[in-house]
């Protein structure tokens, strides 16, 4: 049986934005849950992975640069603007940042058997402190590159 923890309304503030849950749901053995993830200009979440959801993540306004791939060392780099969305598969790390200078307003449709704010494996805290993007960017661009 299908399970959220979220409850619509939900909110929370964290040192890169906030995030509320804006709709909950069940469909046979699948759980969903729509936020809207606010970030603010500069601002990076968590490197993180899900061991049991996928995301869809959906630009509303804004920029949207996103890290994916299945290690670390084998990130590639995403640029999404108003209207474009990208899937996060279960189990792939990902990041999202906005190295913009306006607010990033995105959807995230989270879905599988079990949805919890727990089922988060971070890789970098969410502190709010500064995150080497160079780094990141260069080992990203570097995976986009041999993979062209």
């Amino acid at each position: 049986m299908a399970v959220v923890d979220y409850k619509e309304g939900e909110q929370d503030s964290r040192p890169w934005g906030k995030w509320e849950v804006k709709r909950v749901w069940i469909s046979g053995e699948e759980a969903f849950c729509e936020k809207l993830i606010t970030v603010m200009p500069d601002r990076m979440l968590s490197i993180q992975s899900h061991d049991g959801r996928a995301e869809t993540w959906e630009v509303m306004s804004g920029k949207a640069v996103v890290y994916l791939g299945p290690a670390l060392d084998r990130l590639t780099r995403y640029e999404l603007s108003a209207g474009e969305s990208i899937e996060i598969p279960q189990g792939m790390i990902h990041a999202l940042a906005n190295l913009h200078t306006e607010v990033l307003e995105l959807k995230e449709i989270q879905h599988g058997p079990a949805l919890r704010e727990t089922d988060i494996v971070r890789y970098t805290a969410p502190d709010g402190k500064p995150v080497d993007l160079s780094a990141l960017d260069t080992s990203a661009r570097g995976q986009k590159s041999a993979a062209a």
